[in-house]
Formats: structure tokens, C-alpha cells, sequence
């Protein structure tokens, strides 16, 4: 699945986790503005929230070129997700359009 993230932006557009699809894997583009990833999530696909977990804001270590894999039991609550670069404090835009690649699992 291709997830966009737009020059001057620093959110992906929203993600449907409705169909039992759950992030399993992400690889990051080539060029990335350093930033780690950090995600909002939604019951209805209108209001978003940051995603946090005992430990606080869920955040995922990245750089570019790289293959992370994600732990699908983080997400399996979701329905809608969108991926942030940065964190919810401090939103990271990016300097051009960037393709981030996401795997699913069941």
C-alpha cells in the first residue's frame, strides 16, 4: 500500500484498517527530512487522535532506505490511521512529496 506524505506536509492521508489489514511493515523513501513516525487514529474517519500506549505517544524509529517492522498488535484496535512525520509536539513537514511503502498483515 503507498502512503503519501506531501511536500510541506507532515501527515499521510488516512489509512483504512477496517477491512482486518493491520501495519505490519513500512519502508521509508530513499529521501526523508529526518523524523520519526508517530500515528493518529480514528473510530469514525473524522475525529483523530494521537495514538499512545502505557509508555506515552507511540513513536516508530526510521530513517530513509530502510524496512521497519511494526508490531500488527499495536494496531489491531484501529480502524483509521494516518501516519505522522514527527511527533504530535513537534510535526516534522516534509521537503518534497514522499512515498512510504506499507505491508499489512492479517
Amino acid at each position: 500500500m503507498t502512503i503519501l506524505v506531501t511536500i510541506s506536509g507532515s501527515m499521510s492521508d488516512v489509512i483504512d484498517c477496517t477491512l482486518g489489514k493491520y501495519p505490519g511493515r513500512i519502508t521509508m523513501p530513499s529521501a526523508w527530512t529526518t523524523a520519526n513516525l508517530t500515528y493518529q487514529v480514528s473510530n469514525d474517519k473524522s475525529v483523530f487522535v494521537d495514538l499512545h500506549d502505557e509508555s506515552g505517544e507511540v513513536v516508530t524509529t526510521v530513517s530513509a532506505s530502510k524496512s521497519i517492522v511494526l508490531d500488527p498488535d499495536v494496531f489491531r484496535s484501529i480502524r483509521w490511521l494516518k501516519i505522522r512525520s514527527g511527533t504530535s509536539a513537534t510535526p516534522v513537514t516534509q521537503a518534497a512529496t514522499r512515498v512510504l511503502e506499507l505491508t499489512t498483515v492479517r
